[in-house]
């Protein structure tokens, strides 16, 4: 559900940059670890980066994933 949660905040997000899509779950320094440039758009990513990303929130704040239900 979380994997679901965040592509949906990332491409309902017309035009924006990650880091502002995302901001709600992850913040551009989680991003930068993950390889991942906060800067990019939701295009720009390969469906294995937002399961990194999601495997990342849930890891940083469980109860993040529980929200997303």
């Amino acid at each position: 559900r979380l994997f679901g949660t965040g592509g949906t905040r990332a491409f309902g997000a017309r035009r924006k940059t990650l880091r502002n899509a995302l901001a709600t779950l992850i913040d551009a320094a989680g991003l930068r670890a993950l390889g991942i440039d906060p800067g990019l758009r939701a295009e720009n990513l390969a469906p294995a980066d937002y399961i990194n990303i999601s495997m990342q929130i849930s890891r940083a704040d469980p109860r993040k994933g529980d929200a997303a239900k």
